[in-house]
């Protein structure tokens, strides 16, 4: 037996670490948890370290670890608010800094493949915002509010999905073979495709938009769509799959071996309601082609 008492475990990831390091999280009395790393599988006291106390979460992703712990709202010492706590290239753990006065419910990494941190910050009224981070991952600044983010007991916990999905999860898609590009949803509302859009970067988060429309459909005809009558294309992302598993919608295909091509199923209208059709672009997002009037594609 290596120990006891764990929460969950990790195993490092060369070159951040030493070979054999392994990372555990370690259920307390008091109902917290802390990180431990060693790297002898807990032989020796000397090769063994605490990295944090008093922990609700933890979490490796490549070159970062992530923790999460509760205490008192910066400048209200009545409100809790979870912190989330970062360690970058292994150095010491230290609380992230994130530009908000609202308490603060959950935290979700969604990307750190680019040297920075995508997080969507879930607030007390269950609403949901994504921040990005410098290289370190201490200081986060707000990119885009009222994405789309599910998770079991929390956000979105009161839909169909629940019997669907066990672990939380965003409608996030980053572009592969391009970087900065990404995609996701916007929610306004219920959980339902009418209070869905889908919006795109081509700047890591500086700005957004939404995805501009193909000017003809599969058989040639004129699609009236003008992103200035509110009218654009929304791609299903995983929580229309989920409420909609019947109708076979896939996700967002793109492959760093094929850089700029993004393959969909997708709609055109001011949300997500409308009939769904197959779509593809071959310039990152910037300009969309209808292909089919299914919605069952393969990618090999």
């Amino acid at each position: 037996m290596i120990h006891e008492h764990v929460k969950s475990f990790a195993w490092g990831v060369e070159p951040y670490d030493k070979p054999n390091t392994i990372y555990i999280e370690r259920h307390e009395p008091n109902l917290s948890s802390t990180v431990l790393r060693s790297t002898d599988f807990f032989q020796t006291r000397e090769n063994k370290e605490i990295l944090l106390e008093e922990v609700e979460d933890f979490q490796l992703r490549d070159k970062y670890l992530f923790a999460t712990k509760s205490g008192p709202l910066s400048g209200d010492q009545l409100q809790t608010s979870v912190q989330l706590w970062v360690s970058f290239n292994r150095k010491p753990m230290q609380a992230a800094q994130f530009a908000t006065r609202h308490p603060i419910k959950e935290y979700y990494i969604a990307d750190t493949s680019e040297d920075q941190v995508f997080v969507c910050v879930t607030y007390s009224n269950n609403s949901t915002s994504l921040y990005i981070s410098e290289a370190e991952g201490l200081h986060f600044s707000l990119t885009l509010e009222n994405i789309l983010y599910y998770s079991p007991g929390g956000a979105g916990s009161d839909t169909l999905v629940r019997y669907f999905a066990s672990e939380p999860f965003a409608d996030f898609h980053r572009v592969e073979g391009i970087p900065g590009v990404y995609i996701t949803t916007l929610i306004n509302g219920s959980f339902s495709d009418e209070n869905m859009r889908s919006v795109i970067t081509f700047d890591k988060g500086g700005t957004w938009e939404f995805l501009q429309p193909p000017e003809y459909t599969h058989y040639g005809e004129k699609i009236n769509c003008e992103l200035s009558l509110g009218c654009s294309l929304h791609l299903a992302q995983r929580l229309s799959q989920l409420l909609n598993f019947q109708l076979r919608r896939m996700p967002i295909l793109s492959k760093e071996s094929a850089p700029g091509l993004i393959i969909a199923t997708g709609s055109v209208g001011k949300n997500m309601a409308s009939k769904m059709n197959v779509y593809v672009s071959s310039s990152a997002g910037v300009r969309w082609q209808e292909v089919r009037k299914r919605q069952t594609l393969m990618w090999g």
